[in-house]
């Protein structure tokens, strides 16, 4: 016998597992548009309104639509160490769905092949390494990126490797973009640095706090 308690079981089920797929696809899209340089589509992808923010390697974090919309501009210019090709893969996703079903939590591991625009205007092979955090909240019947933090392990010089080439661990000695903010973490690869496991898989969570969990240790759960 069916009972009523048995087939909402099943039907929240079954909307996790849309969700898991539909946050899945979200961020495979956005992944693409960036590759693609495609500013149109990453504003598709993202709530718009002043609670969504990112926070982009060592660039600083970017709080609602215009600082975001700053950082994209700043990103797919022609300065110096920007890609002028991009190809953003993404790995072993790890994805949480709130119990309430309004918010998902989700990690994705980031090999990022690419091609920089040199001072000399000639291009230079590239290639990093990074893990995307995000929070994804339910808008309607969409999901939407709601917060997004890229955490940068390395970027190096294909020809030398992370390991001699140490020059792009840090952002270029440049002014900070206006809108900038403090970062909250930024620790790549460095002989001189230690690997503290963030951010952490999401873990189970009934519903959205303003808990930092993406800069939270593997060592803290």
């Amino acid at each position: 016998m069916i009972t009523s308690e048995r087939k909402q079981a099943f039907l929240k089920k079954a909307e996790r597992v849309s969700a898991y797929r539909e946050v899945r696809n979200l961020m495979a899209e956005t992944a693409d548009a960036l590759n693609c340089h495609s500013v149109e589509r990453i504003h598709s992808c993202l709530v718009q309104d002043e609670s969504l923010w990112i926070e982009f390697a060592d660039e600083g974090r970017f709080n609602g639509p215009e600082a975001v919309d700053e950082l994209l501009a700043y990103l797919f210019s022609d300065a110096p160490g920007n890609a002028a090709r991009l190809d953003l893969m993404l790995t072993t996703p790890i994805v949480e769905i709130a119990g309430d079903g309004k918010t998902t939590q989700g990690v994705w591991w980031c090999p990022v092949p690419m091609t920089i625009r040199r001072e000399d205007g000639k291009e230079q092979a590239v290639w990093a390494w990074g893990t995307i955090a995000a929070d994804f909240l339910r808008c309607g019947a969409e999901w939407k990126i709601w917060h997004l933090h890229y955490f940068r392990v390395f970027k190096c010089r294909y020809a030398d490797g992370w390991v001699d080439d140490l020059s792009m661990i840090n952002r270029l000695n440049l002014p900070a973009l206006p809108h900038s903010q403090p970062l909250s973490y930024h620790n790549p690869y460095s002989p001189l640095s230690v690997r503290d496991g963030i951010p952490a898989a999401p873990r189970p969570y009934e519903s959205y706090t303003d808990a930092m969990w993406m800069t939270e240790t593997r060592k803290d759960r």
